[in-house]
């Protein structure tokens, strides 16, 4: 029996930030997850929003807005320091 919750369909809902292609709500809401976190436990912000760029909130009245393929690469670039960290 196919649902008819939003949440549970399996209806494309969203834009991946790494293709162009539509995808499931919880794939979408996952590959966000996976650029926007390792910044925000980096630098201490607190995301906002996100799609098509993510925004950061850095003070009580101030927003950075980090385009997505800057986020990438940065968010790229602290799992691979983490990695080397343990390895060490």
């Amino acid at each position: 029996m196919k649902s008819n919750n939003f949440y549970g369909s399996r209806k494309k809902h969203g834009r991946s930030p790494f293709t162009e292609n539509q995808v499931a709500l919880s794939t979408y809401i996952r590959q966000w997850r996976s650029i926007y976190k390792p910044l925000e436990k980096a630098y201490g912000l607190k995301v906002i929003g996100y799609d098509p760029s993510i925004l950061f909130k850095v003070s009580e009245y101030k927003c950075v807005d980090m385009p997505t393929d800057l986020a990438i690469k940065i968010s790229k670039d602290i799992k691979e320091l983490k990695k080397l960290r343990e390895i060490v």
